[in-house]
């Protein structure tokens, strides 16, 4: 799994900066972008109950994990769009801070989860069944939501400058 998640990453990255470059908006090219992978990875983690072999379990769950961590990886870009710099570190921070908590309380969580059912396969189908259901509504929240331009544009009339990306940069 390790394997895939930094090609997948590295893709990802690439992949927005490219449509930045090609003059798409950063709403669609981070926070669409972003978002649709949250999405998929909350999607895929559903669908594993479903799967018909172990096999294509472990494929579906590389794949949608990996997907679903794209958002952490944007959403430093468009905290770098958004806040002024004065603020960015700790902005960046404290978002770090609370995408690494969830590490410290899945273990409890899932274990609950496992715990409460009649086998543990039962127990780790359902509760990889909640994550992907938050993964998708965070993705689908991600989607609505997210837009650099217009956060940038207004803290700019706050009168702080934020410096938008230049489009060339991908290229």
């Amino acid at each position: 799994m390790h394997g895939v998640s930094p090609i997948i990453f590295i893709a990802a990255a690439w992949y927005s900066q490219h449509l930045l470059g090609e003059g798409v908006a950063s709403r669609m090219a981070r926070g669409i972008f972003a978002g649709a992978c949250l999405a998929i990875g909350g999607l895929s983690y559903m669908a594993m109950p479903y799967l018909p072999t172990r096999e294509l379990v472990i494929v579906v769950l590389m794949v949608g994990s990996s997907l679903a961590a794209v958002i952490g990886v944007i959403s430093q870009a468009v905290v770098s769009e958004c806040v002024p710099v004065a603020q960015r570190g700790a902005v960046l921070a404290i978002g770090t801070a609370f995408m690494a908590s969830a590490g410290v309380m899945a273990p409890y969580v899932m274990g609950d989860i496992v715990d409460q059912a009649a086998t543990p396969v039962q127990g780790f189908f359902r509760g990889y069944t909640i994550i992907g259901a938050i993964m998708f509504a965070g993705g689908m929240i991600a989607m609505l939501f997210i837009r650099p331009e217009r956060e940038a544009e207004r803290v700019c009339q706050s009168g702080i400058r934020v410096p938008l990306p230049a489009p060339g940069l991908a290229r």
